[in-house]
């Protein structure tokens, strides 16, 4: 067994009896359009159509696979029996994996999907841009109150707050276990920095790589009085 494997479970184990709730967040694994060189180049409608039909539907890849089977693995002495996972397929085949390796069932979320990348609002067939340089160029939707075709940073901090309440929910249902969660990078940046702010809430581990494992510990307080 790997030795990060001793580390992770120590640091989950050694808080089982003074913690009253554990929250295990994963990223799913790795996806090829994770690993597109930022250099390469897209007119504007290729990069559109490409942002259209990825979002719900990406598979992981092979180094995904390996990811995500090598941390359930590290995992697997928790006795985790439930996964709450993202709808998406990308989480979905993670969740699978880590299922089969713990012997667990897996409930879908769905206010744990990602934020999904916006598309340009103008068109272009002509001339290429760097990838990075398109990304860049629509992320100020995101931020913009007034979009309307893709989902703002606001409407995602508004399901972040809805998701820490029924993942406290959760907990108290199958206390003491710990909860696992699967969902994707960009909400996972935005639920972690709610967390951050949370009163009783403490990061105690935060890796959102591909396969990635953040652990969240919540106050006994917080999670009586929730």
């Amino acid at each position: 067994m790997p030795a990060n494997s001793f580390i992770i479970g120590g640091v989950i184990f050694a808080t089982l009896r003074l913690m009253k709730l554990q929250i295990l967040f994963i990223r799913h694994g790795q996806t090829d359009e994770n690993i597109i060189p930022l250099y390469r180049r897209y007119t504007i409608d290729e990069f559109n159509a490409m942002i259209k039909a990825s979002p719900t539907e990406m598979s992981i890849n092979q180094t995904g696979e390996k990811q995500i089977r090598m941390l359930a693995e590290q995992l697997r002495p928790l006795g985790v029996r439930q996964i709450i996972t993202s709808p998406f397929r990308r989480t979905r085949e993670s969740s699978a994996i880590l299922a089969e390796v713990w012997g667990a069932e897996t409930i879908v979320h769905d206010d744990l999907g990602e934020l999904v990348l916006a598309r340009a609002p103008w068109s272009g067939g002509r001339r290429r841009r760097f990838y990075g340089l398109l990304c860049a160029m629509t992320i100020w939707r995101h931020a913009w109150p007034w979009t309307k075709e893709e989902e703002t940073v606001y409407q995602a901090w508004r399901r972040s707050k809805r998701v820490w309440h029924d993942l406290i929910a959760h907990g108290r249902r199958h206390d003491p276990l710990p909860i696992v969660v699967v969902s994707h990078l960009g909400f996972l940046r935005i639920l972690l920095l709610w967390l951050q702010w949370t009163p009783g809430c403490r990061i105690v581990k935060r890796d959102l790589r591909n396969g990635g494992l953040s652990i969240v510990h919540v106050d006994r307080a917080v999670y009586r009085d929730e």
